[in-house]
Formats: structure tokens, sequence, C-alpha cells
């Protein structure tokens, strides 16, 4: 979608080819510079969905999203396993789009793959990543900015475990260090790099 304006109120609706239409739903574009915003941090939604589907409707609904308390986060992050299975078109139905619609239908999420996406094309065609990554991994790893603080994801799982990333890595703190627009730095990533009940997961 291009032309939108920054903090920016816009309606859309679904249409499908035999012209049914879903219901009106709406998104606010980002800010350029805010003063004060807040953002949600989830992670392993999988096949806990009922889990999912509770905490969201009766847990971020009530006091991490409301609309009537103006609580409204500018986005999520989101550090992996989306689904049980991301071969599975069922499963990022029932697992993934359904749970957490009433967070989807209106503010954009940033997510870290994980183990469970299996790498599948499915991830990577259900979102729009930037592209500010090594060239031969695209959206695997990526970082963003939002007022003065680096957003970056990163990508543990086994076979990225690489120096491509570790430099890219490297390279983007250093001149992340010497931008003075940036005062804080989150990463986000998937596997812990110490656990203390999942020995065989720690990766250093």
């Amino acid at each position: 979608i291009e032309g939108l304006q920054e903090a920016r109120k816009y309606y859309y609706q679904v249409r499908e080819e035999r012209g049914e239409r879903g219901p009106v739903f709406h998104f606010k574009t980002l800010e350029k510079d805010p003063d004060t915003y807040s953002f949600l941090a989830m992670s392993d939604a999988q096949h806990g969905y009922r889990v999912t589907t509770k905490v969201v409707r009766e847990s971020v609904l009530k006091y991490g999203y409301n609309e009537q308390k103006d609580l409204i986060p500018s986005f999520v992050v989101f550090a992996g396993d989306l689904v049980q299975n991301g071969a599975s078109h069922n499963d990022w139905i029932k697992q993934w789009f359904q749970p957490l619609a009433p967070l989807l239908s209106y503010i954009p999420v940033y997510p870290a793959i994980g183990n469970h996406e299996r790498n599948h094309r499915y991830y990577f065609s259900y979102f729009d990543l930037p592209e500010n990554n090594s060239p031969s991994s695209k959206e695997h790893w990526y970082f963003f900015d939002y007022g003065n603080v680096r957003y970056i994801s990163l990508d543990t799982n086994r076979n990225y475990q690489t120096k491509e990333q570790l430099v890219w890595l490297s390279n983007l703190l250093a001149q992340t260090d010497y931008n003075e627009a940036i005062d804080f730095v989150i990463a986000y990533f998937h596997h812990p790099h110490r656990s203390e009940g999942w020995l065989t997961g720690e990766s250093k």
C-alpha cells in the first residue's frame, strides 16, 4: 500500500471476487517521531491456540489494547513459533489468524522466525518485512526503528546460526553506536541463549 500518511487512521474492508464483503477494520499508521508509545511482546502461540485466544481476549484486549481506555499499542513483536507446523495452512488459520484476529486486524506484527515455522514459504508470504538484512537471507533477520529505539529481529534457527548473520549484526550494532537518534536497542529472537530448564536448547 503506497501513499499512506503518518499518524492517520485508515479504514479497510476485504472483498471476495464473488462480491462478498468482510467487516470494516481500521489501523493507524505510525508516527515519524513519537513522544511516547507502547508495544506488545509475545511468543509461542503454536498448538496452545485455546490459551492464546483466552490470553488475547481476556488479558491483552483488556489491559494491553483497549480503544475505550485509549490503550493502543503501536505494534507487536513476536518471538517465534507462531504455529505448530509452518507447512500446514490449517495451523496458520487455527493457531495464528483466528486467535490473534482482534490484534492482527488493527496493528502490525514484526515476527522473528522460530523453528516451528519450518522455514516454510507460508511464513514469508504472510509477512512483508523490512529488507535491510543480508542479501542472501531476505526477511530471516532485519531491523526497524521507531522513535529513539532500534528493534532487531534475529533468526536463531540452527541453519541460520551463521557468520553471515553475526557479521550483519556486528556491523549494524557498530553503526547504531554512532547514530545519535538511537538511544536504545531491543533484540528479539526465538531460542534463549541461556536456559535454566532446557540445557540442550542453549546457544552461545
